[in-house]
């Protein structure tokens, strides 16, 4: 698409409602998405085909071009239909939450210092760490410190 490539999916072909000598591309609304349409477009984009099927005809300047010598379907998308984004970063509409994980990192640390000449025993225990919990709608942060009796958290 404008000479950026997607990945590769089933793009099925159908003859057309009006002539059966012709066949026209289906892009589904998942592919409709993965092409990052703005909002604006989609809402007032019409459908065929079942509603299955974009109607290309509907928005001036859209076209898709099959090559089955090489697989490829090229699409031609006019700017003003399409969110903004470059080659390293996806528009919004493409964004997800992500999978729900669990993260738990900590670092126990003890000390025992003995003075022979002065009889003193020193002991010094540390602990920190960090907990990260996320799920599709939650993310939480937790760190933890602690030296001797001090206790803060963040």
């Amino acid at each position: 698409m404008n000479n950026d490539s997607l990945p590769e999916q089933k793009i099925p072909f159908y003859a057309g409602e009006n002539d059966s000598d012709m066949s026209r591309v289906c892009l589904s609304p998942d592919v409709v998405k993965a092409i990052g349409l703005t909002e604006e477009t989609i809402k007032n984009a019409t459908w065929w085909h079942n509603n299955e099927c974009l109607n290309l005809t509907a928005l001036p300047g859209f076209t898709a071009a099959g090559d089955l010598s090489s697989s490829t379907l090229k699409l031609t998308v006019p700017q003003a239909y399409l969110e903004y984004r470059t080659q390293n970063w996806d528009p919004p509409s493409l964004w997800d939450n992500g999978v729900p994980g669990i993260f738990f990192d900590y670092n126990l640390l003890a000390n025992i210092t003995r003075s022979f000449k002065m009889g003193n025993n020193k002991y010094n225990v540390t602990a920190n760490g960090t907990c990260l919990f996320s799920s599709n709608y939650i993310c939480s942060h937790v760190e933890f410190i602690e030296d001797a009796d001090k206790l803060s958290m963040k």
